[in-house]
């Protein structure tokens, strides 16, 4: 489960390093960011954050299915770039961007 593991990527990027992904993460990674300037989606991501970390690495269905209904709530751009993410390599320029920027919205819920 790809999306347990963006919760747990930490990579420090500057803001600047979103200029160097693909157009197709770049997207992704402004749809991504976009969810903090709507307290009421911040209040979703963070909500899936919560569910993730305590997920773990366990193959739960009914987990799996919240972190799903979330990402459905959360809007079509939103579940696009997250199923992006999903298709990133972690120790890629493309995933290492992608993922700090996750973790960058995570950090937010604290």
């Amino acid at each position: 489960m790809k999306r347990v593991l963006m919760a747990y990527v930490a990579v420090a990027l500057g803001a600047s390093a979103v200029l160097a992904a693909s157009p197709e993460v770049a997207a992704a990674i402004k749809t991504i960011q976009s969810v903090g300037a709507d307290a009421g989606k911040l209040k979703l991501f963070c909500a899936l954050n919560d569910i993730l970390q305590a997920a773990g690495e366990k193959e739960d269905p009914a987990l799996e299915k919240q972190i799903d209904d979330i990402i459905k709530r959360l809007g079509p751009d939103f579940e696009a770039a997250w199923d992006i993410g999903d298709e990133l390599d972690e120790d890629s320029a493309d995933g290492m961007e992608f993922f700090a920027a996750v973790d960058t919205l995570a950090e937010r819920c604290r």
